[in-house]
């Protein structure tokens, strides 16, 4: 132990270690002996001063509240009111000097103490930290021996074993620096029986969950198996050159259960085949009487394995019975009045029909590109996509009722396929085609695919609707042109809806970054319009309103159509004026 500092007695040098130690932080502090008479307030009962905030004393310590700061100074509360005292002897007595001279022997004491003061914190740490490892050695051997003879009466460590949270009274008995006497133990093992057998009954309900839950893992991969190997649309795939989705990689399927999000990455259940396999969630095909028991019933992975494979044939009827079921009622969503959809439904393939001819009528129906229905997942911009549905433990199958037949878009279908000349075409063949169609009504043309082809129509007619009434902010001499060049009612002169492309071009058709413009013309008259690449913008000028030659800052221009206040409306009556005048001074000429 160090020394005793010289000034100290050795009373208080023992009260300062083993009694009324001053602490900040858990750290012992020097006894500050700086005269700061204007910044001493009591600290606890009064035994120390927190020297730290600059108040007064108040007159009952006890009542007094703590207000420590990291790095406080604290000091003995005698020691301060003899720094007081003096300090205020010194200043009666007018002696400066005196004063200085004491403030600066006091400081350099302060330094000593603090030197002394580390000696000090040293020395308890070190016996703190030698007391502290005999004591984790007692607990050490405690607990191994506890262990130990809980082991000769039948106790397992996955009995011992306990979550976090769940430890706290079996840490209380057993965590204790105190050996193990037989005394002890005759008093302990009562306590700990039943701490034990509560923890062995939640481990086993653990256990078991986690059991099960690797069973409807494994029954889940042998589902999806089946699910890839064997598609029931593999003849249309092999008649448009397109093989069977490889499985995915259902490795990891069985160690573990995944989340919606990991599933969907993991099996890719976003594919681009439009032409999936339909088949159950596993959380239907686990409610069949074939699979309940392999949910429900404790048994090993390899008894879950050979009831599977045993079970394949019933479980592929099961399949086969769900699959029509859902078409069934897909079919009857579609509610058809009598004699609409015609006693035969033609499926064409390639412009056959062998490799359908097999399927039954309601598959054909349904995977005719006609065919359309609208959701709450999914509008006219998700035909035909299968709806993504999270994985979980209480997911139900689809509901059926939430699919309606979408009688406009089939329409809309139905008009396009025929000027295609493929009005019984299924929907696979058009999706493999790619980006084969070019709208036949747009000067400009770009290929699109025939879902974007579809939603290009829809878009434009949506256009039309909403803005076919709308009316000029001005009162125009000379009215502008709008019309619709998608309008779907036939004409005399009306051009195809759509053009199939003998190939797809290498690379569609790019628009990006060149100069975009505004089209006045429909600014003007009260229609919404955003800025168009300028290619796209004389195609729009062109089809839309009639004008072969466009002309900047008259047609179309850089700045909004408000930003040009006033102006505008008198350029144009100004331009057509001069069109006017041109025109009547060619005549006058020719007739002359």
């Amino acid at each position: 132990m160090p020394r005793c500092p010289k000034n100290m007695s050795e009373p208080e040098y023992a009260a300062l270690l083993f009694m009324k130690t001053c602490t900040s932080e858990r750290m012992v502090s020097y006894v500050d002996q700086r005269p700061r008479p204007n910044r001493i307030f009591t600290y606890g009962r009064g035994f120390v001063l927190h020297a730290g905030t600059p108040t007064h004393r108040p007159r009952k310590a006890e009542e007094s509240e703590t207000h420590g700061m990291k790095n406080s100074v604290y000091a003995l509360r005698r020691d301060v009111d003899n720094i007081i005292d003096i300090r205020s002897q010194f200043l009666q007595a007018r002696e400066r000097k005196q004063l200085e001279k004491w403030e600066n022997c006091t400081r350099e004491n302060v330094v000593l103490t603090r030197l002394m003061s580390n000696l000090i914190i040293e020395y308890l740490d070190g016996v703190e930290a030698a007391h502290q490892e005999e004591l984790n050695e007692i607990k050490r051997k405690r607990q191994e021996e506890i262990t130990q003879r809980l082991e000769r009466l039948g106790w397992t460590d996955d009995d011992m074993n306990f979550y976090q949270g769940d430890n706290k009274a079996w840490r209380a008995l057993v965590g204790v620096p105190k050996p193990l006497t037989e005394k002890i133990w005759k008093n302990l093992l009562p306590k700990l029986t039943p701490i034990l057998e509560e923890n062995r009954e939640r481990n086993n309900i653990y256990n078991a969950e986690k059991r099960r839950i690797e069973r409807r893992a494994y029954v889940d991969q042998f589902i999806m198996n089946m699910r890839y190997n064997e598609h029931p649309f593999a003849s249309i795939l092999q008649e448009l050159g397109v093989g069977v989705p490889p499985a995915p990689n259902l490795g990891l399927l069985a160690a573990r259960p995944l989340s919606g999000l990991d599933r969907r990455f993991l099996m890719g259940l976003k594919s681009s085949l439009a032409l999936e396999n339909p088949f159950p969630k596993t959380q239907t095909a686990l409610r069949w009487d074939c699979l309940n028991d392999l949910s429900e019933v404790d048994m090993s992975i390899q008894e879950v394995e050979a009831k599977l494979e045993e079970r394949r044939e019933q479980i592929q009827a099961n399949v086969f019975e769900w699959r029509q079921e859902v078409e069934s009622r897909l079919v009857k969503q579609l509610r058809f009045e009598n004699g609409e959809a015609g006693d035969e439904v033609v499926l064409l393939v390639n412009g056959s029909t062998n490799s359908s001819a097999s399927l039954s009528p309601n598959t054909r129906l349904l995977l005719r590109a006609d065919t359309i229905f609208i959701s709450p997942f999914s509008g006219h911009d998700c035909l035909h996509e299968s709806a993504d549905f999270p994985y979980s433990e209480d997911e139900e199958e689809t509901r059926l009722d939430n699919f309606a037949r979408d009688l406009e878009t089939e329409w809309l279908v139905k008009l396009l396929l025929r000027d295609l000349e493929m009005p019984d075409v299924a929907y696979i063949e058009l999706q493999e085609m790619g980006r084969r169609f070019t709208c036949g009504r747009c000067s400009y043309k770009v290929a699109k695919s025939w879902d974007e082809m579809v939603v290009h129509y829809t878009q434009e007619l949506d256009v039309w609707n909403e803005q076919e009434n709308c009316q000029s902010a001005y009162s125009l001499r000379y009215p502008v042109v709008y019309r619709n060049p998608h309008d779907l009612k036939p004409t005399e002169n009306s051009q195809s809806l759509v053009l199939a492309l003998t190939e797809a071009p290498g690379k569609v058709s790019e628009v990006a970054g060149s100069f975009s413009r505004h089209c006045y013309l429909c600014e003007a008259t009260g229609r919404s319009a955003s800025a168009l690449p300028v290619r796209i913008l004389f195609g729009h000028l062109q089809d839309c309103h009639d004008i072969t030659g466009p002309v900047e800052y008259i047609h179309y221009g850089a700045q909004y159509h408000d930003g040009l206040g006033d102006t505008w409306h008198k350029k144009w009556d100004g331009y057509h004026d001069q069109l006017r005048s041109a025109r009547e001074v060619s005549s006058t000429s020719a007739n002359v």
